[in-house]
């Protein structure tokens, strides 16, 4: 289990925190009945670490909240679904859980990609939903919360992106940047958030590079970007 997915794993039950809160308004006329929490995670394929964090994670806090009793007199039962980071099965899942399933919220999503092909299932449903892992900006932007049913306890990239050129560019001045993103919408939204910061500091990255999930060793990569001259990477 690498680093990014263990936080996953110690985050999902701080997702479910407050869907749990919200889950009590309806304890009271269905007594006795399971509150029943949508999970849509990449259980197999290339993001599948991240997803195994998520489904882990979401088993431990149900099992910690239905022995100590669940909700007041309900109990939590998870329907889990694995969207193999693909963004039009994600979708076809979302519909399911919300329209056909129809569990009483939801916790979903490791990859930006197939969040935001997902989002507006669960904002025009009004159905909630908390995102434990993908970190892309987009996420929470397209549907501000005040004005929609998406939240989120993953950091979101902007912050990192902020992070990241003010330890390069502010405190180390080094002024070249090369950046190395995946060809997905978590690596677009990165590249986008990394460009913005940049930008404040008048300074535009000297390469992006794109790689496909899955891609192989990263010498001619690092010629391109040593060829460009960049004096720092930011992957």
């Amino acid at each position: 289990m690498n680093q990014r997915s263990l936080l996953t794993w110690w985050l999902v039950p701080y997702a479910l925190l407050p869907l749990t809160a919200h889950a009590q308004a309806l304890a009271v006329p269905t007594q006795g009945k399971p509150v029943r929490v949508g999970l849509i995670a990449p259980l197999t394929g290339g993001s599948a670490d991240f997803g195994s964090s998520v489904r882990l994670g979401a088993e431990l806090a149900v099992k910690e909240i239905n022995e100590s009793g669940g909700l007041p007199g309900r109990p939590l039962e998870l329907v889990v679904r694995g969207d193999t980071a693909n963004p039009d099965k994600g979708r076809k899942l979302s519909e399911d859980l919300v329209l056909k399933d129809k569990v009483d919220f939801t916790v979903g999503f490791c990859n930006t990609g197939v969040a935001m092909k997902s989002l507006d299932v669960f904002r025009h449903n009004k159905h909630l939903l908390m995102v434990p892992c993908s970190q892309g900006t987009a996420v929470t932007a397209e549907f501000p919360p005040q004005h929609g049913f998406i939240f989120r306890v993953a950091l979101p990239d902007h912050i990192d992106a902020r992070f990241l050129i003010n330890e390069i560019v502010v405190r180390r001045k080094i002024r070249k940047v090369a950046v190395f993103a995946g060809s997905t919408g978590h690596g677009e939204g990165g590249v986008k958030d990394l460009s913005a910061e940049l930008a404040k500091n008048g300074l535009v990255p000297v390469t992006v590079i794109r790689r496909p999930l899955g891609a192989g060793p990263l010498a001619a990569d690092m010629r391109k970007a040593r060829a460009a001259r960049a004096q720092a990477l930011v992957v």
